[in-house]
């Protein structure tokens, strides 16, 4: 499979937001027959619209310090600027529902962490309207997901299942027994989560009472990491999420998740912007949280994926990890992965 132009030009726009291309190198791949609504439309459906349009802006007023609709069509550009604007709205009414959320769960006596979603936009990108996100993700303890799950149906959330379908779906997900090989496309199968809906459809949680993959929730591991928080502002409001090396792993550990289905550039996106916002980020920790959790091979898959996408720079030792773990399997991602566009992408990022 041979990369498209649009893939090319999404791919090093993403590396221009990070700073690890220039912007005369994207402006070299802006060829006439670039089809610009199918770049629009890819960046949309993998979740990085907003950074599209930061880097567009950015090389459209690289020559001539204004967008004369050369190098960008101002059509284009309208159309992401509304995109935008709508994104930074909705994301908006996001972050005041899981204020009014976490006040309740409060209230409740219910000690909660807010994850992805608006926390994420806040604490890394330093603006919620700069990540594209449809729900909020929230997770309690598992002593305590039925109260909270109460207060959230109070609030007007409800599950597509039936009372006893959770029931037997949460016990389910409890007892399967643990084999520490297991492949991982078993360990991501239980995702330790419901999804609430609500009469608003533009309001949906994920309610989280443990992070996959499975060998975390069985030996009381992940608990220890109820400590490993940090306070971040969200809309004037203090909030509890993770602490950054523990928002690393779990980034990379999404992204191995998603691998196995998909490619999730948001995800890489996510993880790259851990990496540099937090420039005194202790790798060392990271590292050790990853090893008490069991996880450290897909660990360094979800870094290594993010490596290979975005050139994103790593330390030394963090390389050398990667490149003894054999993070990619090819076999195994040509079995359960889209393989063919990930290697598509491969080779744009070699190129």
């Amino acid at each position: 499979m041979l990369a498209t132009s649009e893939a090319v030009v999404l791919l090093n726009c993403l590396r221009l937001y990070f700073n690890t291309t220039s912007a005369r190198e994207v402006i070299s791949l802006l060829t006439p027959d670039l089809n610009w609504q199918v770049l629009v439309q890819t960046a949309i459906d993998r979740g990085v619209m907003p950074l599209l349009y930061q880097s567009l802006k950015q090389i459209a007023i690289a020559e001539h310090g204004a967008n004369d609709g050369k190098l960008v069509p101002r059509s284009v550009m309208v159309q992401l600027q509304n995109l935008h604007r709508m994104n930074g709205l909705n994301n908006i009414a996001q972050s005041k529902e899981l204020l009014q959320v976490l006040a309740l769960l409060e209230s409740a006596g219910i000690k909660a962490i807010a994850f992805k979603g608006p926390s994420l936009a806040a604490s890394v990108y330093g603006n919620v309207a700069l990540r594209q996100f449809n729900d909020l993700d929230i997770l309690v303890r598992l002593q305590d997901f039925w109260q909270a799950k109460a207060v959230l149906v109070d609030r007007g959330y409800r599950s597509p299942l039936s009372k006893q379908s959770e029931i037997d779906l949460f016990n389910e997900q409890l007892q399967i027994p643990l084999v520490y090989r297991d492949p991982e496309t078993t360990m991501f199968n239980q995702r330790f989560q419901f999804s609430l809906l609500h009469s608003n459809p533009e309001r949906g949680i994920d309610l989280h009472w443990g992070i996959p993959p499975r060998r975390i929730l069985n030996l009381d591991r992940f608990d220890r990491q109820w400590e490993n928080l940090m306070q971040i502002d969200l809309m004037g409001k203090q909030i509890n999420t993770f602490s950054p090396e523990l928002t690393l792993v779990i980034q990379a550990l999404n992204i191995a998740k998603d691998s196995y289905s998909d490619i999730s550039f948001k995800q890489v996106c996510d993880v790259a912007q851990v990496i540099q916002a937090y420039p005194d980020l202790n790798w060392h920790l990271a590292w050790k949280i990853a090893a008490e959790l069991r996880t450290q091979r897909l660990f360094l898959m979800g870094l290594g994926i993010s490596h290979d996408l975005l050139d994103l720079p790593l330390p030394p030792f963090m390389l050398e990890k990667c490149s003894k773990s054999k993070l990619i399997d090819w076999q195994i991602l040509e079995d359960v992965w889209k393989y063919g566009e990930y290697k598509m992408f491969k080779q744009v990022s070699v190129a």
